[in-house]
This record gives structure tokens, C-alpha cells and sequence, in this order.
């Protein structure tokens, strides 16, 4: 893991109670990462598709963690607390699978499980093809 962690944005205080998990924000390339990261043991990544961001996953995340697993709900680059770059050049599938792959590079996740759902489903198949050696 490395430095690049950045202040986590406040919620709004209606919001809290609904969304009480760890979070962080974890800055690649530029671009900042909103991530709920809960747990210890193996890994589980939870992508959330179009409109939609971490907060999807809220009902799935505590039985998750509780049964002994690391929990880690990215929000995608564009979407939720994420960033949102405004040129539509920055929209490509290899660019997110590119952040993707430095995201877990930074967060040390070696080997993972991915539940997507929407467009978390649809790009993240290519993200074993972007790593050599996966």
C-alpha cells in the first residue's frame, strides 16, 4: 500500500447511520477513489453499476464482512464520491480497468472475488486480461 490516501468526504448526517462502514479515498493517477474497505480475510470486491456507487451494497457488505471476509466497495471513477473527469476520452474501458488495476495494487489485494452488478459486471472481466502473470 501506499501514500496516496486522501481525506474521506463528509456524508450528510441523514446519511450516516445508513452507510457506517470504513471508508476511504485512495488517489491514482489523479483520479480519487471513494472505497468502503471493511473486514479481514479474503477478499470480496462489490462493483456497482450506472448511476449508482458504493452505498448499492450497503445490506450486503455487514454479512459479507462478518462471516470473515475483506469487503471492498470501490466507487466506480465518474460515479458516487469518486471522481468525475469531464472529458469523455477519459471514459474508456482500458482507462478504468488501467485505475482499477492501480487501485488494488494500492490496496494490496493480490487475488480477489468480484461481484458486479450493471456496468460493474460489464468491464470487469477484462481486468485479469490487463495483468500480466493473473
Amino acid at each position: 500500500m501506499n501514500d496516496a490516501i486522501d481525506p474521506v468526504p463528509e456524508l450528510p448526517e441523514w446519511l450516516l447511520p445508513r452507510f457506517p462502514f470504513a471508508r476511504r479515498v485512495c488517489t491514482v493517477e489523479d483520479q480519487r477513489f471513494h472505497l468502503v474497505d471493511e473486514g479481514t480475510g479474503p477478499v470480496i470486491v462489490l462493483m456497482h453499476g450506472n448511476p449508482m456507487w458504493s452505498f448499492l451494497w450497503r445490506k450486503v457488505i455487514p454479512p459479507l464482512r462478518d462471516a470473515g471476509y475483506r469487503v471492498v466497495a470501490p466507487d466506480l471513477i465518474g460515479l458516487g464520491l469518486s471522481s468525475k473527469p469531464r472529458s469523455p476520452g477519459a471514459h474508456r474501458l482500458d482507462w478504468h480497468v488501467r485505475l482499477f488495476s492501480a487501485l488494488m495494487d494500492q490496496l494490496g489485494i493480490e487475488s480477489c472475488v468480484i461481484a458486479g452488478q450493471d456496468w460493474g459486471a460489464r468491464w470487469w472481466p477484462a481486468w485479469p486480461r490487463a495483468i500480466p502473470n493473473a
